[in-house]
């Protein structure tokens, strides 16, 4: 039986993972270099675009991904930008 607690976090990881993906995307940047300018693995970055994986960065790694974005933290849980794929 789902919780709303399970719910809740299941909506924000799908979120997180399609909007991470629609920014990455909409500056013109591959997951490698995505990857690249935030210190981290292009496996990394794929690991966290992927649609099944429940795996989340940490607090401070957020802040990382949110700025080489440029755009705040809760945009990438919260907004739900239109998906052109």
């Amino acid at each position: 039986m789902e919780t709303l607690y399970t719910k809740f976090y299941l909506r924000s990881a799908r979120r997180f993972k399609q909007n991470l993906r629609y920014y990455r995307k909409g500056l013109g940047l591959t997951q490698e270099d995505f990857a690249e300018q935030c210190g981290i693995s292009a496996h990394y970055v794929a690991t966290l675009e992927a649609p099944g994986c429940s795996t989340f960065p940490s607090f401070e790694m957020l802040h990382i991904l949110a700025f080489h974005l440029g755009v705040e933290v809760l945009a990438l849980f919260w907004t739900e930008p239109e998906l052109p794929f």
